[in-house]
């Protein structure tokens, strides 16, 4: 009967759900014994390495291998939960990845000048009065460069709202400037004035960098309070992935809108784009929970007691996790301003911290945002014949492929080797990439292959396959290292 045929439908969808989440469970199982065998053969060697010499060595050293050990043996349990269906895994990645949207965002805007900038330097606003302006690369630096300005204002701002709102709150605010700036970019399009223009544009630019700023800091702390010790890792590299997954849809668009067949999508409709992810990413954001960390440290108890089960499951022992959280809590409440930066005197929180810093700064100052920002006008510079086709191909394809393998080798290869790895890569694209445009622009006058006017012999070879596989080089080094682990190492080294 129909009521049969709905009973057994109905039943079939349990059983699917209950298979996935247990295939989840089992991967997970698999991938944490893996880490935990590594992390017994060199976590003695690094712990030392962390810790202060002299009297207080060994015992600080027992107690921190003992802590490493049983907080990876309790993985599987505490950080899987110990419900009938599996545990609450799945939770935990679906707040993780709804919280990792609002990143698709800052790739957007780290990909917006490249994708644009063709198309922005031979402006037509209605009446087909064109402005040229933007042909100049002062105009052009400056589009560039706001971005990278307002994301540098927009982290600092967004840890004292995170502090006194919320997790969750500082998350869905964070779409507010990115609301207003990409919607100033789209309506820059229909002022007539050239100073108007100009200037809607720009600080539409800095709204979108203010967001893309702010929400990666409030992405990196959600995760570090919703996800356990041993899938931080795992879900802080989806920050970075969908960074990546946001320059490469930004660039496809640019594309589109840059091409001769299409007159009806142009640069202003990408921001519209934007505009609908922000939407659906502050509906999705409704259905996740404040992190039990914030709800302790401000005296909600109950509500945070309740979110932790949601996240390790309903059976699951949250006891020793509470009490940890408590006593963090506790410890940070004593210490005063003077007090704090005593603990700097201490190897253990100085030497995780002076490394964290170096290799957030060594990320920031790669040269990566340069590149991407401008790949389309090297491109261009290069003589290759559709220069946003191309980069959004290469660039985004190679920085898309390149993050998905880096999360696959972060924990077989060890994040040492990946960045020393990704440094001589970078390095090497980056020399190749400044030779080039060396001896086009000196050398050869500008012009290389048929059209010189040059005697030397390099000139006669069209040599700019030569900036376009450096600039892949440089994308394909910073994505397999220097992109997602830097926001791992923050997880993993501070105490």
């Amino acid at each position: 009967s129909p009521a049969c045929q709905c009973m057994t439908f109905v039943e079939g969808g349990i059983f699917m759900r209950s298979c996935a989440r247990r295939w989840m469970n089992d991967s997970l199982n698999l991938y944490l014994q893996a880490k935990s065998a590594k992390m017994s053969k060199s976590s003695d060697h690094n712990t030392r390495l962390l810790l202060s010499p002299g009297k207080g060595r060994a015992r600080s050293y027992g107690s921190t291998h003992a802590a490493v050990n049983a907080s990876v043996s309790t993985i599987s349990s505490s950080s899987l939960g110990d419900d009938a269906e599996g545990g609450r895994v799945w939770i935990m990645a679906c707040f993780s990845l709804i919280a990792c949207l609002s990143a698709l965002l800052t790739g957007m805007t780290v990909g917006y000048s490249s994708a644009t900038l063709i198309e922005l330097k031979s402006v037509f606003l209605e009446g087909d009065a064109t402005h040229g302006f933007l042909d100049t690369s002062t105009y052009a630096s400056l589009f560039g460069s706001f971005g990278a300005l307002g994301a540098a204002l927009g982290a600092p701002c967004a840890w004292p709202v995170s502090e006194w709102f919320g997790r969750k709150p500082a998350l869905m605010l964070g779409g507010v400037p990115g609301v207003i700036g990409w919607l100033m970019i789209t309506y820059a399009h229909y002022v007539p004035i050239e100073s108007g223009f100009l200037a809607i544009l720009l600080v539409g630019r800095i709204l979108t960098g203010f967001q893309a700023g702010w929400s990666v800091f409030c992405i990196s702390v959600y995760i570090a309070e919703v996800a356990t010790s041993g899938l931080k890792g795992l879900f802080g590299a989806c920050n970075q992935l969908f960074v990546t997954i946001g320059v490469f849809l930004t660039l496809g668009l640019g594309a589109l809108a840059n091409s001769n067949n299409m007159e009806t999508f142009h640069y202003f409709h990408i921001s519209l784009v934007a505009v609908g992810i922000i939407v659906i990413s502050e509906l999705l954001l409704l259905l996740i929970c404040e992190t039990p960390r914030w709800l302790y440290a401000h005296g909600r108890a109950s509500e945070g007691r309740k979110n932790l089960k949601l996240l390790r499951g309903p059976n699951a022992n949250v006891t020793k996790e509470e009490e940890a959280i408590r006593e963090a809590l506790e410890r940070q409440g004593k210490l005063s301003l003077g007090e704090l930066f005593l603990q700097f005197k201490q190897r253990t929180v100085f030497h995780p911290f002076i490394l964290v810093l170096m290799v957030m700064f060594f990320q920031q100052f790669s040269g990566i945002n340069a590149v991407v920002f401008y790949a389309a006008s090297i491109f261009k510079e290069a003589g290759v014949g559709d220069p946003s086709l191309l980069s959004a191909m290469s660039i985004g394809g190679a920085q898309l492929v390149a993050t998905l393998i880096a999360v696959i080798l972060v924990d077989k290869l060890g994040r040492k080797i990946l960045l020393v790895v990704s440094s001589a890569t970078m390095c090497l694209s980056t020399g190749v990439l400044g030779i080039e445009f060396l001896i086009t622009d000196t050398i050869c006058g500008g012009v290389t292959g048929n059209g010189t006017t040059s005697h030397h012999a390099l000139c006669h070879h069209n040599i700019g396959w030569l900036a376009i596989l450096a600039t892949i080089g440089v994308i394909v080094g910073f994505s397999l290292a220097w992109g997602p682990i830097p926001w791992l190492l923050m997880s993993e080294l501070l105490p």
